[in-house]
């Protein structure tokens, strides 16, 4: 992951108590989404999953974001050609698709 991982729970655990995010988990995969207002969520994915595993939890997730309230376009900064791949795979089978964000400090968003 690249993060000090005290820094990270902490920062998270803020978020939470704030009332300002949330989580999903499925196998060992956490997506966490942060509001940052207007119905728009930053998305940041941790995981041990393998690529199959992984594309399992992420269409679990995608689908979870379709049934939450309020979640109209979410944000994030994949450094992987994987995960960007299954993300356009993903978006695509539910008609939407992966853009260019039209908010610095992002490499994609996708409009739910």
């Amino acid at each position: 992951m690249g993060q000090d991982p005290d820094r990270l729970i902490i920062a998270i655990h803020n978020i939470f108590a704030e009332g300002k995010g949330f989580a999903y988990s499925k196998n060992n995969s956490v997506l966490v989404l942060i509001n940052i207002g207007d119905g728009n969520f930053e998305t940041h994915l941790y995981s041990e999953d393998s690529p199959l595993k992984l594309s399992q939890s992420m269409i679990y997730f995608f689908n979870l974001i379709k049934k939450t309230q309020g979640i109209e376009v979410i944000y994030g900064d994949a450094d992987s050609p994987q995960i960007i791949n299954l993300l356009k795979t993903l978006a695509k089978k539910e008609k939407t698709s992966v853009e260019n964000p039209d908010k610095s400090g992002y490499n994609w968003m996708i409009r739910i």
